[in-house]
């Protein structure tokens, strides 16, 4: 037979399950409702626009990888220079 402590545990147990539920359903609620709403912005999709974030991006990354190298590189030269 179950104690009174094991049934309150069980009881605590189930309305957490309830409540995660909740927020689960509330979640796929909100999720569908931008689905439903999602509408195709061709200004800023169009292919001009896309290929102007790809190139930025790609500038933005040649610029952090040149920074990190010109760094290593130059910590390289201090190290190696002898006084």
């Amino acid at each position: 037979m179950a104690s009174s402590y094991e049934l309150k545990d069980l009881e605590r147990e189930a309305k957490m399950l309830e409540t995660k539920l909740d927020t689960f359903i509330s979640k796929e609620n909100s999720l569908k409702n931008k689905i439903i709403n999602l509408k195709w912005d061709s200004k800023k999709y169009d292919s001009k626009n896309v290929e102007k974030r790809i190139n930025d991006f790609l500038k933005d990354a040649k610029n952090k990888i040149n920074r990190i190298t010109n760094s290593a590189y130059d910590t390289l030269k201090k190290l190696i220079q002898v006084p």
